[in-house]
């Protein structure tokens, strides 16, 4: 059995090198406009968050729990997404293709499509609120 100190100190490392990831292809991709990527610390330890922005049309944040709960956070002003929207992505891969998709590339309907937690994939259905 590992002892639970070595085994956090594994997870605080693989976070804070996820993170240094998520940070460089912020700024390589300008997504660093208004005041810069700021990164931060979860008050309880639990998380690294970063905060992003393009001047005028996009703020989000990006926190890392680990290398299968990455969270996006965005308010947007690019009509064809969600103005005010979440995602959980369970790879780091996967978050880089939505964060390229919508926001470097603009090509929403790939962004969309990203596998994400709690998302509908190919055969399920999503049924609307108001039909209950």
């Amino acid at each position: 059995m590992v002892a639970p100190f070595i085994k956090n100190c594994y997870t605080v490392r693989m976070r804070t090198q996820i993170v240094d990831r998520f940070q460089t292809f912020l700024n390589t991709h300008e997504l660093n406009e208004a005041y810069g990527v700021i990164r931060t610390g979860g008050e309880s330890g639990k998380f690294e968050e970063l905060t992003f922005c393009k001047a005028r049309v996009l703020d989000g944040t990006v926190k890392v729990y680990g290398p299968k709960f990455i969270l996006v956070k965005y308010n947007t002003a690019y009509r064809t997404l969600p103005q005010n929207d979440h995602a959980v992505f369970t790879s780091e891969a996967d978050a880089f293709k939505f964060l390229k998709a919508a926001f470097v590339d603009l090509d929403f309907d790939t962004a969309m499509n990203v596998p994400r937690k709690g998302a509908a994939t190919d055969g399920q259905v999503i049924v609307d609120a108001l039909e209950y």
